[in-house]
């Protein structure tokens, strides 16, 4: 790295503010030198923080093999953050070290592991992923359940119902979408419960599961939480109101529009 460029990194490092100043003449070096080299000096002397992770990710496959170095850090805050910038790059190289990374001993260190194995979506993947479901950190269960969900494995539905009462209501919630993405109409009633939920996420789930299945019945309801005062609620209702179709309902949807256009950017 040229000597005036590093000296420029180091007072950045200092000062983030003035990151996307000097943003172009650090991409610049890294595409005209060592891409990798320059990036491993760089990681150093900025640190893996949520203000360098969008530039790390921004170089693509060149950062994958540094930050991977960086997985062996003693800062399990480091290996988190670390973890989780891979999970927005694609590529192969990842898998192994992320792999050793989920007997790491920090719940959130796992958690991110699991986020960036989940990017991959291969169906070998699956075993690995249904040991963490019972895991003791709500944040390491919640990112097993939602690979298992995105990628259709059927044979998790008993564990999605199981986890449906879950103590951590970010848990319930992706084992919920997990059950709507299994899609059957027999799983009603337990969608049903989850409706009044305190927790909101919950409630949104719940909702959009029922919407997606056309539950008619549940029509009375959703004209109720379209008033709700949870902008994700109203959004959710809504979206389960425009999946049932009737044009009786236009004027709901008129006075959505008219008090609540943050619902409709957030519906779809």
């Amino acid at each position: 790295m040229r000597p005036i460029l590093s000296l420029i990194i180091k007072h950045a490092s200092d000062h983030l503010d003035l990151l996307p100043a000097i943003m172009p003449e650090i991409k610049k070096a890294i595409e005209q030198g060592n891409s990798e080299e320059l990036i491993a000096e760089l990681i150093p002397m900025l640190g893996v923080t949520r203000d360098i992770i969008p530039y790390l990710v921004s170089f693509g496959a060149r950062s994958v093999a540094p930050l991977i170095k960086v997985l062996h850090s003693t800062d399990p805050a480091v290996r988190q953050r670390a973890a989780r910038a891979l999970s927005l790059i694609e590529d192969s190289r990842k898998i192994e070290p992320l792999l050793e990374l989920l007997d790491d001993k920090e719940p959130r260190v796992r958690a991110n592991a699991l986020r960036s194995l989940r990017s991959i979506g291969s169906a070998e993947l699956v075993p690995i992923f249904r040991t963490f479901v019972a895991d003791e950190h709500s944040e390491v269960r919640c990112q097993a359940i939602k690979g298992l969900a995105e990628w259709g494995d059927m044979s998790s539905a008993p564990d999605f119902l199981r986890l449906v009462d879950d103590e951590a209501p970010e848990v319930q919630a992706a084992a919920l979408k997990g059950l709507r993405l299994i899609g059957s109409v027999e799983l009603v009633p337990t969608f049903r419960r989850f409706v009044a939920d305190k927790h909101e996420w919950v409630r949104c789930q719940a909702i959009i599961g029922l919407a997606e299945w056309g539950d008619v019945s549940f029509a009375s309801d959703l004209l109720k939480l379209a008033e709700d005062k949870a902008p994700n609620i109203r959004a959710a209702a809504l979206k389960g109101l425009r999946l049932i179709g009737s044009t009786e309902l236009v004027p709901i949807f008129r006075k959505g529009l008219d008090n609540f256009r943050e619902d409709f950017l957030s519906v779809e």
